[in-house]
Formats: C-alpha cells, sequence, structure tokens
C-alpha cells in the first residue's frame, strides 16, 4: 500500500499491492514551505493511518535534519516531529532520512527540478557557494526499502540513507551545464556547508549486499534525468 501520487510514490508502485507495508509518501513537497495547514494535512493523514498496525509504516525523513545552516527551519522542525509522531503511534517502523532524490517531477520545488529548470529556461540560479549535496536516483529507493525489509537486524527503526558522495552544488552545476549544453545565468553567494553524518548502517548493509554505487554516479544520474522528454518546460 502506498500514499501518494509523486515522484517518489511513482517509483515504488510495485508496492502498492502488498499488504504487509505501508509507504508514506504524501509528504510536504517543499522544503519552504510556510503554509502552516500543508504540515497539518501531512500529520493528520499519518494519524489516520494508525490503525494499520499490522503493516511496516515506511516514512521518508530528511538527512537535512543533521543541516546546521537547516537546523531553525519549519520544515526541518516538522520532520523531526512526524519522526517522533511515527516512532511513537507505529509498532512497526521504518524511518529513512533520504538525501537529494533526482528524477523527472512536476513539483517544481525541488532541488534538481529548480536548478534543471532555470538553466533550461535561462532563468537566474541563485548558487551557495560552499553547499554541497548528497545525490541519490529516485529508482534507488525501492531497493533500498527492500533491502531493510528483507534485513531483521533493519527492518525497524530510523536510519541514515545516503552515498558516500557528497558533491558541491557548483560542481553539480557545471556537470548540468555540459549535459545541457546551456550556460546557467548563475549568482553565486557565500553561504552554505558541506555538513556529514553517520551512515554507518547504511554503508554496512550496502556492503553484505555488495552493492557499490557505479564510478561517476552523480554525472550519470544528472546526464539521465537532465533532458529527457516528459519535463515540463
Amino acid at each position: 500500500m502506498i500514499t501518494g501520487n509523486g515522484m517518489v510514490a511513482t517509483a515504488l508502485a510495485r508496492f502498492r499491492d502488498r499488504d504487509d507495508v505501508l509507504i508514506f509518501a504524501s509528504g510536504v513537497s517543499n522544503s519552504s514551505e510556510s503554509d502552516e495547514r500543508c504540515y497539518s494535512r501531512e500529520k493528520n493523514l499519518l494519524l489516520s493511518l494508525c490503525s494499520y498496525q499490522e503493516r511496516t509504516l515506511v516514512y521518508f525523513s530528511t538527512c537535512s535534519v543533521f543541516d546546521p545552516v537547516l537546523k531553525d527551519a519549519r520544515y526541518i522542525a516538522h520532520k523531526r516531529e512526524m519522526e517522533d509522531l511515527v516512532r511513537h503511534n507505529f509498532s512497526r517502523h521504518l524511518v529513512l532520512r533520504l538525501p537529494t532524490l533526482v528524477g523527472v517531477t512536476d513539483n517544481p520545488y525541488t532541488f534538481f527540478s529548480s536548478f534543471r529548470n532555470k538553466i533550461a529556461r535561462g532563468e537566474e540560479l541563485v548558487i551557495h557557494r560552499s553547499a554541497c549535496r548528497y545525490l541519490m536516483d529516485v529508482s534507488d529507493v525501492e531497493m533500498i526499502i527492500d533491502l531493510f525489509l528483507r534485513d531483521s537486524d533493519l527492518c525497524r527503526g530510523s536510519y541514515n540513507v545516503a552515498y558516500d558522495n557528497p558533491m558541491n552544488v557548483v560542481e553539480i552545476v557545471k556537470i548540468m551545464e555540459e549535459v545541457s549544453g546551456k550556460e546557467a545565468v548563475k549568482v553565486l553567494v557565500d553561504k552554505g556547508n558541506c555538513f556529514d553524518f553517520d551512515r554507518s548502517a547504511f554503508r554496512n548493509a550496502l556492503s553484505r549486499n555488495n552493492f557499490t554505487i557505479p564510478n561517476n554516479y552523480n554525472r550519470r544520474i544528472i546526464q539521465k534525468y537532465f533532458n529527457l522528454k516528459n519535463w515540463q518546460d
């Protein structure tokens, strides 16, 4: 069972018919959201699912809860609150703190879609010079959920899920320019940082399953998604 119909829900379509798992993919979609109604909607929807105690609830949080620059952001406070709500209300739960997901989406507020669209349209792109992102292909999330659910030591709890692939945002934009053949209208500001966090449980799970990301992983997924025809330019 899946709640939601966005990028993540679409990538996890095969879970829709499973009766042992409940994928919650209906969270606040804009990390800069200021409308409290959006946060209340997610909270109320989560609480409405408390009757599904026989299923493992999979909730997606964000690795950005460890970003010191964002520690006071409303979105981050909300994610922490929802993590606590899940832990206290669902006996079987899996909280996955995900990095920056890359894929095609109608949501203009994701990091990748926002940058991609501004470059494609020749719009001004503000870049935090010292910021970095941990990128992940949205299609990897299905494999990662399976990996956790199959492992009796990992099938419940909260985990930080990101590859060891941090990349400076300036470099990400450079790759976008190269694969698109378009130069971004860049405005560099001296902000941001490249934060680190514990990923040992995820690293160990990948190692036990002999999984490694390909060489040039970040470039490959940027190249994979940037020029697809199903973007709405």
